[in-house]
């Protein structure tokens, strides 16, 4: 899974690599057994000349599948590699994380459906890619187009483009690939918190929208609103806004006291979480921030919020269970 700013960081090295001539191959984690740092969709690009660019490990991995890209380059042929993570490596390392990664290694060609993708990218559209592995066969869904000559999964592909929540999978040899989209955030205010709440967001994937107090929005189904005006009449005058929505959390940057007076007479719902976000000792505008975002992402996945060392089950990082 990789997020919009790492897919752009990609495009922008293949964009580099078209104009200066230059071969790469791009490795994709295709399926994950087990606990992984990364799961599928982590992609990470390799130059032959040895240049790197994004992720798909902490760091481990990355190391001991340079040459295996280089030799994918030469070749023109696509790899794939399986490691398993509690064995050591070919290349002398213990990784020791109780699972198994399948990383799909191909040689780019600079055909439509790349060029569609890395469009796509840019300018942050929507889109589903699906591939068959080792074949030149597939297909990219946006919402403007559809690209190449993997038919048989337009149908799934499609059925994926304006679904929240889905991560990157395999389905027999085609594997479907898209970005997380998170539904998008509104916040009514222009405080500090809301611009630091804006920063995060969109390190993570959301799309943010600052509004004015009294403007008229449309929130979309599921959408996250965080009201945070600093003044109880626009709150109000936001609030009312929110609750007459489908948003699914509704956060106020306020203390209960004030909520109590800047809510009177209104239909209130367990949608409200106020004061917005996890009890985190946060004090400066930063830390709110960072407490609201971390409980936005509590409720989508619908998690305790507690820390990771009193959750019974096995964490697998990317995924919290």
């Amino acid at each position: 899974m990789q997020t919009w700013k790492e897919a752009k960081l990609l495009a922008e090295g293949i964009l580099d690599c078209k104009k200066r001539g230059v071969r790469c191959a791009l490795l994709t984690i295709v399926s994950v057994r087990g606990s992984s740092y990364r799961k599928e969709g982590a992609k990470f690009l390799v130059t032959e000349e040895g240049e790197e660019i994004c992720s798909i490990s902490g760091g481990c991995l990355e190391r001991g599948l340079l040459d295996t890209a280089l030799e994918v380059i030469m070749r023109n042929s696509p790899m794939l590699e399986r490691i398993n993570m509690e064995e050591e490596s070919s290349w002398g390392m213990w990784l020791g994380c109780p699972g198994e990664v399948d990383i799909y290694i191909e040689p780019l060609h600079f055909d439509q459906v790349l060029s569609a993708w890395v469009d796509a990218v840019v300018k942050g559209e929507k889109f589903v890619l699906a591939k068959r592995l080792f074949s030149e066969d597939k297909l990219l869904v946006t919402e403007k187009e559809t690209v190449g000559n993997l038919t048989q999964a337009k149908e799934e592909a499609l059925s994926l483009l304006h679904t929240y929540g889905i991560r990157p999978y395999l389905n027999g040899d085609i594997f479907f690939d898209t970005l997380l989209r998170y539904p998008p955030i509104h916040i009514f205010g222009s405080g500090e918190e809301a611009h630091h709440m804006r920063e995060l967001a969109n390190i993570l994937g959301f799309e943010v929208y600052l509004h004015e107090p009294s403007e008229r929005v449309k929130i979309e189904e599921g959408s996250f609103v965080l009201v945070a005006n600093h003044n109880i009449k626009a709150d109000r005058v936001s609030l009312k806004q929110a609750l007459m929505s489908k948003a699914s959390y509704i956060g106020v940057v306020s203390s209960r006291k004030r909520f109590l007076k800047l809510s009177e007479d209104l239909q209130v719902d367990d949608r409200i979480y106020c004061p917005a976000g996890l009890d985190l000792g946060s004090f400066t505008p930063e830390e709110v921030a960072f407490s609201i975002m971390a409980e936005i992402l509590k409720i989508y996945w619908g998690k305790t919020g507690e820390s990771l060392k009193k959750v019974k089950q096995e964490v697998t990082y990317g995924t919290g269970s």
